[in-house]
């Protein structure tokens, strides 16, 4: 039988090139962070703000010097470009003002041609003064009492010589009433449906409030109880420091990189569920729509979601089996080949490379399909914003999640190699990792 040799001492070119390689992916990972810090400050004075890449000769609208494309913002709405730093200073949207006095217009006319229409129908029933008039001293300026709308006509007996002027005179003030009337009920309609309309759809997006917790709580509550068990660092944080030093210190790395890939798997899971449980399905049920909209925006998520848990229950299960007695935290994982095996080879396997293929090769048209529906749709707009004022989803934007996702998968190898090179005395095992690592 052949025997597994040791792996080669790396060189120094090539550690150099791992540490430049964690180097960049910390640079990242800080700048993902400041992006989505600086997400909701980006929202102000009716602007909807994106980042762009502009040459050295633009002057910003607001203190008309030249931007460098570190710091240049945009408004599509208005497409003005200014600096980061002048945002607060930048007027109110003009154009987003002209569509708000648009619509209002618009609403106002269909809100008087519905007040026509149900003049003009005998079957409808009448709406309550109460729910027109918010009291009843508003009521009589506007008309008038009852009693003073009767004296117009009663108070006052009319000859026959005059009664042609008095019915003149009658009916222009009832016509100057009715009138005032008509356009009262206009604005107070406008105003209650504009309300109303806002008050359902603040009370539908309500849920999704409450510090960013209640609508996802429950469905994050048992991948929180998991991740408990690994908020440590690293394994060797994690065990007490008496369990940790019966160890050899090969033993010790291997069981830092495996306590590293079932931390990481949890993370991307969690990933995976705010995309399915969050922004998919608010995006569904909440913003109402299409559903090949939001395929579109994450794609084959099913698949990947099916898939990932079910690996990462095999690996919670795994470390729960190799906890030592009557401890929670002190654990040793001697086999893990066979479970990373059975994953990256196979039925399996195959169900990952048709996956990921599609995802990743959708990312750029995700991305782009979700900034056009961020600058074109309010509903959606505002339901971005409620969801992102949560402490977890700080983190886990949609931009983000989607880009966390195309990572993972580049993630394996690199565990699994290291994995490997600290697997001693077992043949068996580093027959496993190997052939997994194909």
């Amino acid at each position: 039988m052949s025997r597994v040799t040791d792996p080669l001492p790396k060189t120094r070119q090539e550690r150099m090139k791992e540490i430049s390689l964690r180097n960049k992916e910390k640079e990242r990972m800080k700048e993902r962070e400041k992006e989505a810090r600086e997400r909701e400050a980006r929202y102000s004075n009716g602007h909807l703000f994106t980042s762009l890449t502009v040459s050295g000769t633009t002057l910003c609208s607001a203190c008309n010097k030249s931007i460098t494309a570190k710091e240049a913002l945009s408004c599509p709405t208005c497409n003005v470009t200014i600096h980061n730093r002048c945002r607060d200073t930048l007027q109110n949207c003009a154009k987003m003002k002209q569509r708000q006095q648009k619509l209002a217009l618009v609403r106002n006319s269909s809100a008087l041609q519905g007040v026509t229409l149900r003049n003009k129908t005998p079957m409808m029933k009448e709406r309550p003064s109460s729910a027109i008039y918010p009291s009843d001293s508003l009521r009589q300026s506007l008309l008038g009492s009852r009693r003073g709308r009767s004296g117009l006509s009663l108070s006052k007996s009319v000859s026959t010589n005059n009664i042609a002027g008095a019915l003149v005179c009658v009916c222009g003030t009832l016509l100057k009433h009715i009138i005032h009337a008509l356009l009262y009920i206009m604005l107070i309609l406008s105003q209650s449906t504009d309300s109303l309309n806002f008050r359902n759809r603040a009370m539908s997006m309500e849920s999704l409030n409450d510090e960013g917790e209640v609508y996802y709580a429950s469905m994050l509550e048992e991948l929180e109880r998991d991740g408990q068990d690994f908020e440590a660092d690293s394994w060797s944080t994690a065990v007490d420091s008496s369990y940790l030093q019966t160890h050899r210190k090969d033993v010790i790395k291997r069981q830092d990189v495996i306590y590293e890939l079932i931390q990481t798997e949890l993370h991307h899971v969690r990933t995976l569920r705010i995309m399915e449980g969050v922004f998919r399905r608010g995006m569904l049920e909440e913003v109402m729509l299409e559903p090949g909209v939001a395929h579109a925006v994450f794609p084959c998520l099913d698949r990947l979601l099916a898939l990932h848990t079910r690996f990462l229950s095999q690996l919670l299960s795994r470390r729960n089996h190799s906890l030592q007695p009557s401890s929670t935290t002190n654990f040793t994982i001697n086999q893990l080949g066979d479970i990373l095996l059975e994953q990256f080879s196979g039925h399996c396997a195959d169900e990952m490379r048709k996956a990921y293929s599609e995802f990743c090769s959708r990312h750029l048209k995700a991305v782009k399909l979700y900034k056009e529906l961020l600058a074109r749709d309010k509903r959606f707009q505002y339901f971005i914003r409620r969801v992102s004022r949560g402490p977890l989803l700080r983190r886990h934007g949609v931009q983000e999640c989607i880009l966390l996702v195309t990572q993972r998968i580049t993630k394996y190898p690199v565990l699994i190699q290291r994995i490997l090179d600290n697997t001693k005395g077992c043949e068996e095992e580093a027959a496993s990792l190997s052939q997994a690592l194909v």
